[in-house]
């Protein structure tokens, strides 16, 4: 980071590309840039190429779909 432009202390809060967790950002975001709360949250992005949330969402349908079928099987 070059310099600190004072207009960039109102910017609005916004979300992590990973964890989802909601982050006061330093500066901008560029055309094509991603966006952390955290260095981990960055490194953990990039080791898993994007893909865990995604899947992490998709898995989470699935099991609350799979028991949903379980319940109406035990009660009927």
């Amino acid at each position: 980071m070059r310099g600190h432009n004072p207009e960039w202390d109102n910017l609005p809060r916004r979300k992590c590309d990973d964890c989802g967790k909601s982050y006061k950002p330093k500066q901008p975001l560029k055309k094509d840039q991603r966006g952390f709360c955290s260095d981990n949250c960055r490194k953990s992005y990039h080791k898993h190429g994007g893909a865990y949330r995604k899947l992490k969402v998709e898995v989470e349908k699935l099991v609350n779909r799979r028991m949903l079928e379980i319940k109406a099987g035990l009660y009927t």
